[in-house]
């Protein structure tokens, strides 16, 4: 396969689903986000992450309804419909990266920005490389008192997943991890 013929990947991390399944604003963006992103390099692989929250159906389940409306294909999107947070997408979405039927030229985490790095860095220490993926921020419509939650949310994550991996590494072992 020549490299051209590689595409990317398109990891759409999941954000609430409101009543009546409908997808929230961060939601929206995300996959609003991913489409023109696609658009830009030619599609590619979307793979969506996200279970069940407050109201049915899953993250994912939105997430793939919605990027069809959009006109993306349903062979092209790969459901995560389990996860229940980022570090568990993360764990879950490893080994769908890597049995795609050829590996992303370019693999990109879709998320907003405050959110961007910790999914990047997890995909990092399992081995996925990711480019940085520009998203509208989301800033104006949740204001800066939210904006800033949400970062300082995402510093004190940081360590709790690491703590988490090294538990589950001791305990479980380094096989059984995204394996």
């Amino acid at each position: 396969m020549k490299i051209s013929e590689q595409r990317s990947a398109f990891v759409i991390f999941g954000a609430a689903v409101w009543a009546g399944g409908l997808p929230s604003p961060a939601l929206v963006r995300r996959i609003e986000g991913a489409v023109r992103m696609a658009g830009e390099t030619q599609g590619g692989y979307f793979i969506v992450t996200g279970g069940l929250g407050s109201f049915p159906p899953s993250e994912a389940e939105v997430m793939k309804r919605e990027l069809i409306r959009r006109g993306v294909p349903a062979s092209e999107i790969y459901l995560e419909e389990t996860a229940t947070n980022t570090l568990e997408s993360v764990l879950r979405v490893v080994p769908i990266i890597r049995g795609l039927p050829t590996y992303p030229r370019n693999i990109f985490a879709i998320t907003d920005t405050y959110h961007q790095w910790r999914c990047r860095l997890l995909l990092w220490l399992f081995g996925v490389s990711t480019c940085h993926a520009k998203l509208s921020s989301g800033y104006s419509t949740n204001g800066i008192v939210r904006w800033s939650l949400l970062y300082m949310r995402e510093a004190l994550a940081i360590p709790k997943d690491l703590i988490v991996l090294a538990i589950r590494r001791l305990v479980i072992g380094k096989s059984s991890i995204a394996a």
